[in-house]
């Protein structure tokens, strides 16, 4: 189980750091690495604690955009 969850966090992990890439946004795209990092070494409870971070990263993308 922990193996599909893990696959499926990495693809997420791939598609953020494409996106954020297109964007330029080098926040996200340490973020996805990081991730990318952790899930290809299945280093679970560190991608816990990346993966909570990720709400607060969204909420300061929005307040910088609507600060633009």
């Amino acid at each position: 189980y922990r193996k599909q969850v893990i696959n499926e966090i990495e693809k997420f992990g791939k598609d953020l750091l494409e996106i954020s890439r297109k964007m330029s946004c080098q926040l996200l795209v340490s973020f996805s690495n990081e991730v990318l990092s952790y899930s290809d070494s299945f280093e679970f409870e560190k991608l816990m604690v990346v993966l909570k971070r990720f709400p607060g990263l969204v909420e300061k993308l929005k307040s910088e955009m609507e600060n633009n």
